[in-house]
């Protein structure tokens, strides 16, 4: 009981900070004034090239200049090519508040960074309204502050999330990048939780010294940042990274399944995660703001929470001798054990076997359950990762089943077995483990060498003072549970990060790092074997049972927690007598779109798309045809010379629609290419390969419509195929509204109307 409860208070530890009202003095942050902005912000959906979105730039450039910031609109075109373009007319905003430093001295200058545009269908006020409201108020607080020395340059970014566009536009373009010593980024995944700060720049250890000073509540692990890389995620942070800024990236992940949806609403912020942004830009502006940040780069540094807030750091360098430290307490764990007669190589080598099999038993039970809740509720695919409302209980059933039957299973080796050489063959594998991490995630090698070390010196104390359950008990008991209490400390929060990262569609990660804890803790479990031998794994089998009920209680939809429904009209001009289309991203249709789909067909979208563009089946059923303006193309200029033909052409929407995807042959032998002026670098997307044809998708389109120029091979045709996406289905009589338990689907293919129509030059 002492261990469950201890588990449980180090979740509560790992708290963000509790909100601070709006009686707060003028030159504290206030987690209730920021929510002002989230409110007045993020009242509807704000994506690029909507009437919200100029709303919602229109206010930040209101409220900074109102401050007294030196406030100004980058406006311009940004590419992004990987593969494909991704381009888009960007209206980034820049508000510098102008530090007491005397020119010469170090004009290097804070950069606190956010984006504000949101996914079509969220109101965004997590991701990343929350982000900006703090700016917002860290910037009124500094105002009622004793001046700093260097300057903070708050940047609005815009079209973070169709390719960071912005903060490319940034980098590339502005002549503030090159006044920057430090950046923080802010983001979130979801809308509750601690602000982890998950990603910090190479070469490290002074910042993140400086970082450990500054914070009063600093989450961080460099672990986080070892996986993040293995992942194929990236923030604007990654773009100031690649470009050699120092510093750090920061995102609040708990409530994950409101990631980009309806429900990321200011009513549904947790206002403690707002309060935790605040603290790490306000004391970050306030303590980087008063230092050189001339140099600021020096060896990397591992880094971690070992209980709560409390942060531990040392040089990377340190982690070598620290794993031959823990080598040798190994052999002196193992050399004394067999001297005492508690060991042998060969029962440590049956404790390596029984772990790995029953570690594969328990990720084999966890599999079949996962696959069960998935086949059970299927609506559940519709989210992020699986991530339904109701996740927390399954998270609970994956926990408590492997309790239960990794003490079921081992309850049944421990009457054939010794215990210590059971918790040695552990060991033995943790070892293995830490070497892994030490020559693989160096940064992360903490994460075996920390819970080893006590573990080891706990092991050898009862070998060497002869503790055990049989002879002198209760000093056994202190001893082991003095070992584990440290390592249930620093493992609890990062079981269920890893549970909410990768929620119902991957359990497995979260559970095999659980497994871990569990055989740190075997001593503890043989403790419970002597004093009630099944009753532990019985209760923790019925807890699952519970909470797996509990979960299938909460298993529907209403109007507290809705389900995403997808669907789109897409209309095919080119048809002589144009074609209409219901489209569907789901296989099988829910309450609320059946009524688009009687006679559905799954087949690729190849009246939209070439099919070697979208080769990916989608629900489709006949539409209505409804009179809708097509995409505008005017050819400017046409000439030919020394074997090349120069074309420039505008393309423009009737309907304004704030999204253009441009897919053209490349057997046309395009050598050249500007999109409003600015030039597609990387010439081989325009070669020939597994595709015939290179796409273009505009975000944010003017009403000015987009520029193009282009060269390519004299005589050559060149076929463009526009598809113009704007928000909103057609008007059509009988379609019945959204009830109250449907909201649209996340991202940029659901509740769009697109139409595709294609012109020969």
């Amino acid at each position: 009981m002492v261990v469950f409860f201890f588990y449980i208070y180090s979740l509560e530890l790992y708290s963000p900070p509790q909100p601070v009202g709006k009686e707060a003095s003028l030159s504290a942050f206030s987690a209730a004034r920021a929510f002002e902005h989230v409110k007045a912000m993020c009242q509807k959906p704000h994506s690029m090239g909507t009437k919200e979105h100029a709303r919602v730039k229109n206010y930040i450039v209101n409220e900074t200049r109102e401050l007294g910031l030196e406030t100004e609109i980058q406006t311009t075109t940004s590419l992004l090519e990987f593969r494909r373009v991704t381009a888009g007319q960007v209206h980034n905003i820049i508000a510098v508040l102008k530090g007491s430093g005397s020119p010469g001295t170090d004009s290097k200058g804070v950069l606190i960074a956010a984006h504000y545009d949101s996914q079509p269908h969220t109101p965004g006020a997590a991701d990343d309204g929350a982000a900006v409201a703090a700016m917002l108020e860290t910037a009124r607080a500094l105002k009622h502050s004793p001046s700093l020395k260097s300057d903070i340059i708050f940047l609005f970014t815009d079209a973070e999330e169709v390719g960071l566009l912005g903060a490319k536009a940034f980098m590339a373009e502005h002549p503030l990048n090159q006044q920057v010593g430090i950046v923080l980024n802010l983001e979130a995944r979801g809308n509750s939780g601690p602000s982890v700060t998950f990603e910090v720049s190479p070469e490290n250890g002074w910042i993140m010294r400086e970082y450990a000073k500054a914070v009063p509540y600093p989450v961080a692990a460099s672990i986080m940042y070892e996986v993040y890389k293995l992942m194929p995620n990236n923030t604007d942070f990654t773009v100031f990274r690649r470009a050699g800024l120092p510093g750090f990236n920061a995102a609040f992940i708990d409530g994950f399944v409101s990631y980009h949806s309806m429900t990321d609403s200011p009513e549904n912020l947790d206002l403690g995660s707002l309060q935790h942004h605040g603290s790490y830009i306000i004391n970050i502006a306030r303590h980087f703001g008063n230092l050189p940040l001339a140099h600021t780069k020096a060896g990397d540094v591992t880094f971690f929470n070992p209980i709560g807030h409390w942060l531990v750091q040392y040089p990377n360098w340190l982690n070598l001798p620290l794993v031959v430290v823990i080598l040798l307490l190994y052999w002196v764990y193992v050399s004394l054990g067999i001297k005492k007669q508690r060991l042998s190589l060969k029962g440590i080598m049956v404790g390596v076997i029984s772990f790995l099999v029953i570690l594969a038993v328990v990720c084999g039970i966890a599999w079949i359950i996962q696959r069960l809740i998935h086949s059970l509720y299927p609506h559940y695919a519709h989210f992020y990762m699986h991530n339904y409302y109701n996740a927390w209980f399954y998270f609970v059933v994956f926990i408590a089943v492997s309790v239960g039957v990794f003490i079921g299973l081992y309850n049944i080796l421990f009457s054939r077995q010794k215990i210590e050489n059971l918790s040695a063959g552990f060991l033995t594998i943790a070892l293995i483990l830490m070497v892994f991490l030490y020559l693989f995630m160096e940064s992360g090698t903490y994460v075996m060498i920390v819970p080893l070390m006590f573990s080891l010196i706990g092991g050898t104390i009862c070998f060497k003072f002869q503790f055990s359950e049989k002879d002198k008990p209760y000093f056994f008991v202190l001893v082991q549970l003095a070992a584990v209490l440290p390592i249930i400390a620093m493992f609890a929060p990062m079981v269920k990060m890893l549970f909410v990262v990768f929620s119902l569609k991957f359990v497995l990660p979260g559970v095999i790092l659980f497994t871990l804890v569990l055989g740190f803790l075997l001593p503890q479990w043989k403790t419970s074997y002597n004093t009630g031998k099944w009753a532990l794994p019985v209760m923790a089998i019925l807890m699952g049972i519970l909470f797996y009920w509990g979960g299938d209680s909460f298993s529907g939809y209403d109007k507290k927690q809705p389900l995403q429904s997808n669907v789109m009209y897409c209309l095919d001009a080119d048809s002589e007598q144009q074609k209409a289309l219901w489209v569907s991203k789901y296989p099988e249709p829910d309450k609320w779109n059946r009524q688009f789909f009687p006679k559905p067909r799954k087949e690729p979208l190849k009246e939209i798309y070439p099919p070697e563009i979208r080769k990916r089946p989608v629900l489709k059923n006949d539409a209505p045809v409804v009179g809708i303006h097509v995409p505008c193309l005017t050819l400017l200029e046409d000439a030919t010379e020394s074997g090349l033909r120069r074309l420039r052409f505008n393309l423009s929407s009737l309907r304004q629609a704030p999204i253009m995807e441009l897919i053209i042959n490349k057997n046309a032998g395009i050598s050249r290419m500007e999109l409003d002026g600015k030039p597609v670098k990387d010439a081989k997307i325009f070669k020939p390969g597994k595709s015939n044809y290179f796409r273009i998708i505009y975000y944010g389109v003017s009403d000015k419509g987009i520029d193009v120029e282009l060269e390519c091979q004299e005589n050559r045709k060149l076929n463009i195929i526009v598809v113009e996406k704007k928000l909103g289905l057609p008007d059509l009589p009988g379609i019945q509204p959204l009830p109250e338990f449907i909201i649209p689907d996340t991202d940029y293919e659901s509740f769009m109307t697109l139409v595709k129509k294609t012109f020969v030059l």
